[in-house]
């Protein structure tokens, strides 16, 4: 999901956050480490990806959810604060 938001494809990445958000909870940990940081880390790829797909209302509710309700990590925290700066 990452890499399609690295190279631009927003729509996979966007459809990938939302199928992920879909799954949330229902699995067994993985056995290797895919830096998946939890929950927050799909919304805050729905919201970046959904703000390229003209999606600008939801992507700064979803980062105003974020920052007010879930306990993110500071590199995320400081990734929302520049991308709410833009829309």
């Amino acid at each position: 999901m990452r890499d399609n938001e690295r190279i631009g494809n927003w729509q996979e990445a966007y459809t990938f956050a939302e199928v992920g958000l879909t799954h949330v909870g229902r699995q067994e940990p993985l056995p290797v480490d895919v830096e998946y940081p939890g929950k927050y880390g799909l919304l805050f790829e729905k919201a970046v990806s959904g703000w390229w797909l003209g999606r600008k209302d939801e992507s700064k509710d979803i980062f105003t959810d974020l920052l007010e309700n879930y306990p993110i990590s500071e590199s995320y925290r400081k990734g929302i604060e520049s991308n709410l700066k833009h829309v």
